[in-house]
């Protein structure tokens, strides 16, 4: 089987969204995280509602945009809380599982799911294809970079904290899905990121984590796609306890610059 990665990549509706440039702004730092990876063995979906202005003036090597319109976009006015919440979880689930049947469609063996302002180190690709005999790649070591206060802290789970952490084959998907079956879901949506490393550990498919710091799980850059409100969570309080502790960490870690320029960009804020 001729062996090739899949990204797929749901972005907020421009409708729910406070600041629509920033979705752009943060999802264009992504892509060239993808655009400038060391091997070419993949490809990535944008799937959303809005095809933002830069798609028109720019032509991807490895990607392009495929449109959800078909879908309502989660309605803020009619809920709140944890209904809400969960309408963005359906609204973005909707999206990875298109993307991901695009890339079925295109002949692809292995499959990915990226939030849209993550980073990949350069050699993320790479690392899964020099183990792509493995059905399952999972991400534990990377950086959670905190934009506002350039704070990076290195994480060792990360699959704990971060969806933008689980390669899968195909072997991972089922029939009914593959064979696009009414309200069939994707490993993604059936699998919750915090339950990643249980469930591929338990399901007796060979598994790769590797050792190389893989991915920036960016966080407070305004306009993450699980933000839905000021109010905080567990999850939430956890990170701003980290910021108040951890702030000063970066002066350890070297220049920050240097770090982002293996993820394919020099800066996340201006």
């Amino acid at each position: 089987m001729n062996k090739k990665l899949g990204i797929s990549i749901p972005l907020k509706a421009k409708s729910v969204s406070s600041d629509w440039k920033k979705v752009c702004e943060n999802l264009w730092l992504t892509l060239q995280s993808l655009e400038q990876q060391s091997h070419e063995q993949f490809s990535w979906v944008v799937v959303g509602h809005d095809e933002p202005e830069f798609f028109k003036d720019n032509a991807f090597t490895f990607g392009h945009f495929i449109s959800a319109q078909e879908i309502s976009s989660p309605q803020r006015e009619k809920y709140s809380g944890d209904e809400l919440r969960w309408e963005f979880e359906k609204d973005r689930c909707y999206k990875i599982d298109k993307g991901i049947h695009a890339l079925l469609d295109t002949g692809h063996s292995h499959f990915f799911v990226l939030d849209a302002d993550d980073l990949l180190h350069r050699d993320f690709v790479q690392e899964w294809y020099d183990n792509s005999d493995k059905d399952a790649m999972l991400i534990q070591h990377g950086y959670m970079y905190f934009a506002q206060s350039h704070t990076l802290i290195p994480n060792f789970q990360l699959s704990a904290w971060c969806g933008s952490t689980c390669v899968v084959s195909k072997n991972f998907l089922d029939a009914e899905f593959i064979e696009k079956q009414s309200n069939a879901t994707s490993f993604f949506k059936q699998t919750s990121h915090c339950d990643f490393k249980r469930v591929l550990e338990q399901s007796g498919k060979p598994l790769h984590i590797p050792k190389k710091k893989l991915l920036v799980y960016m966080q407070d850059n305004g306009e993450n796609i699980s933000t839905l409100d000021k109010t905080y969570g567990p999850l939430k309080a956890f990170i701003v306890e980290c910021k108040k502790r951890l702030k000063l960490f970066i002066l350890g870690l070297g220049s920050e610059q240097s770090v982002l320029r293996e993820f394919g960009v020099s800066s996340c804020v201006e």
